[in-house]
């Protein structure tokens, strides 16, 4: 019983060091903001403003109702926006976008 007792006890605490060391990323903060967003057709433009003093490197991700009721998530390629910047990201869905159903939302790449 002792013998199984210490490997489990070992295989708790290998675990919780596993966890320790992973980095929590979705801690970043991320200081860059949809600034506008145009719908037409199958096409999204969404605009990106970053307010950060530094250069960020994002990917923005929306989701769509599409005009035969399906839904689709669209995420951007990473983007990079200088400080001060306003970029815009076209997003093209595979069908007639009825309405955004989440999002855009910017996050850290």
């Amino acid at each position: 019983m002792k013998p199984l007792l210490a490997f489990f006890r070992t295989a708790v605490i290998v675990l919780v060091l596993c966890v320790a060391m992973v980095p929590i990323h979705s801690g970043a903060r991320l200081n860059c903001d949809v600034s506008g967003m145009e719908v037409s057709g199958s096409s999204v433009i969404v605009a990106l403003h970053n307010a950060d003093q530094e250069t960020e490197l994002v990917q923005v991700r929306i989701t769509v109702l599409l005009d035969d009721d399906t839904i689709e998530t669209l995420t951007s390629a990473p983007l990079s926006l200088e400080a001060g910047e306003t970029a815009s990201v076209q997003f093209q869905a595979s069908r007639t976008v009825s309405s955004i159903l989440d999002g855009p939302e910017p996050w850290p790449f």
